[in-house]
């Protein structure tokens, strides 16, 4: 039986974790063809789908570490992806960052080597759906509702759900400026 004490993950890297063995096969011949298609199959479902140096390294290394490493992403080096992102600036006539801001999560989708961060940062996006096109919404807004989601992608819900509770994103997305103290105590029944 495990320690318990040395397994600590939370649900969400658990389930992950299921769900990208559900798609290993076996490791006896890592370069071989069957292996490569089971290869770049994990990373389209656990990421946006490899290049070739990826599946390179993916049969090198094997699945399992592959998942291993995805599931600890603070402890992949991402630093050549985000010395490029640093270097993206606005075009001009976009100064607030209509375009800008979703550019930059496309190019992490691309470029970045945490793929199963930027996967479940995407589906939690999804999940707590927000909108440019809402009065008084601002890209920057999107921008740091992503990196809170980012934050909180493979940790725990709750720390997610109070962060996202708090976000200016989603506070004018459900119109909470709107609401009165009287129409929330309306609404909790108290």
């Amino acid at each position: 039986m495990l320690d318990s004490r040395k397994w600590k993950r939370t649900g969400w890297q658990a389930l992950a974790f299921a769900i990208a063995l559900a798609f290993v096969g076996s490791q006896s011949d890592a370069q071989s063809r069957n292996s490569r298609l089971q290869d770049g199959h994990l990373m389209r479902r656990i990421g946006f789908g490899p290049s070739p140096a990826e599946l390179e390294m993916i049969g090198r290394i094997g699945n399992y570490r592959y998942i291993a490493q995805q599931l600890s992403p603070e402890t992949i080096d991402d630093s050549a992806m985000q010395t490029r992102l640093d270097l993206l600036k606005p075009e001009q006539g976009d100064e607030m960052g209509y375009v800008f801001y979703p550019q930059r999560w496309y190019f992490r989708m691309i470029h970045s080597k945490r793929q199963l961060l930027e996967k479940t940062t995407l589906l939690w996006h999804e999940h707590f759906a927000t909108s440019i096109d809402k009065a008084g919404m601002v890209p920057q807004m999107l921008g740091r509702q992503e990196e809170a989601l980012r934050r909180n992608a493979l940790g725990g819900f709750r720390q997610m759900l109070i962060e996202i509770t708090k976000d200016p994103a989603m506070l004018i997305w459900l119109d909470n400026m709107k609401t009165t103290t009287c129409a929330r105590r309306t609404c909790r029944g108290t």
